[in-house]
């Protein structure tokens, strides 16, 4: 028979089991919601395929992982309800087993696609700099190799009170990739800021609007996870059941942020790769000249200045680092890869 403990635990344990199935609801919804932005009639908007394969590869991770996990719930509390001492140690008992790894496994990958989001738009908002290159490869280096070489103890997390196992290891998984969202976050925040004062110093306050939305996105998006990510290391670090309750869940939490992300660029509510400026400041004082760019190439495809007095157009291309200007119209759309 089972003590009063273990029943509490074996309760936060299907608690967490609940909670990760009702967040893989909220990953099918916006999964398929993202779907269908790609079979509707064409339209002007551009379809990015890599970014449906990305979210096709997270979308088939985590119903690995849900479907393993349940799998193992159901040897446990099904198959294995008569286990001496209950199903919660047949789960102690099954902690190095294959199957308990492979759960553990898949989440692993699932973080470091879902870490590579982040990375992948951290080199993108700053225009591919040599250091942000290797900031980007040194972190996802880090969490691969650390989640490989300590995949045993990240897998022993949710059963540390009653196994020898170290945690350390596992807390420290869950820190590096906790810090790298937030820290990597909060640079790409800055970015956008900065590019928003920017532009608003070169267009006026109506300027900038962009930038502002796409703040909105990423910390709407990185925050739940943040949050309960956070608590799951406080839990892990003083040994308090609840990391059974939120550690399944955060399984599946990781894949949300991304996809979310992702659901903005393809409405055309993110701003994109191309929708960042290649040089910045800029300096206008041509009051005159008109101008519009191609975003793509971040060059100047025509300059028309119309003299006073002769009204004769001229027409000439030049780089956007050699010009002075008044007034930039940019193009009715924007067509880009995702950000």
């Amino acid at each position: 028979m089972s003590s009063l403990v273990d029943l509490r635990i074996e309760t936060a344990n299907m608690a967490g089991t609940a909670l990760s199935m009702m967040t893989y609801g909220v990953h099918i919804t916006l999964f398929f919601s993202t779907i269908r932005l790609y079979i509707e009639p064409p339209s002007a908007r551009k379809r990015d395929w890599r970014l449906l394969t990305y979210i096709t590869i997270l979308f088939c991770f985590a119903t690995a992982g849900i479907s393993t996990q349940m799998f193992l719930n159901h040897k446990a509390f099904i198959e294995n309800r008569d286990y001496p001492g209950g199903p919660f140690a047949f789960l102690v008992d099954e902690v190095d087993s294959p199957m308990n790894l492979a759960v553990t496994a898949i989440y692993v990958v699932l973080n470091w696609l879902a870490d590579g989001m982040v990375l992948y738009r951290f080199f993108i908002v700053f225009r591919c700099a040599t250091l942000s290159i290797v900031a980007c490869i040194v972190m996802l280096l880090s969490l691969i190799v650390v989640g490989s070489i300590f995949l045993p103890n990240i897998s022993s997390l949710i059963l540390n009170l009653w196994t020898n196992t170290s945690t350390v290891p596992g807390i420290a998984y869950l820190t590096l990739s906790l810090s790298l969202n937030v820290i990597l976050t909060f640079a790409i925040v800055g970015r956008l800021v900065y590019l928003r004062r920017q532009s608003r110093k070169i267009g006026g306050p109506g300027c900038g609007v962009v930038y502002t939305s796409s703040v909105a996105i990423l910390v709407e998006s990185a925050s739940l996870y943040t949050v309960v990510a956070f608590i799951c290391v406080i839990a892990c670090g003083v040994n308090s059941p609840l990391q059974n309750a939120l550690l399944p869940m955060l399984g599946q939490l990781q894949a949300i942020p991304p996809l979310l992300i992702t659901l903005r660029v393809i409405e055309g509510r993110a701003i994109t790769r191309d929708g960042l400026p290649a040089t910045l400041p800029w300096r206008f004082k041509a009051r005159d000249s008109v101008l519009s760019f191609d975003r793509k190439s971040a060059h100047l495809h025509s300059l028309a200045l119309e003299n006073a007095a002769a009204k004769i157009p001229i027409d000439v291309r030049l780089d956007v680092s050699d010009i002075e200007i008044g007034e930039i119209q940019y193009p009715a759309e924007t067509h880009a890869y995702a950000f």
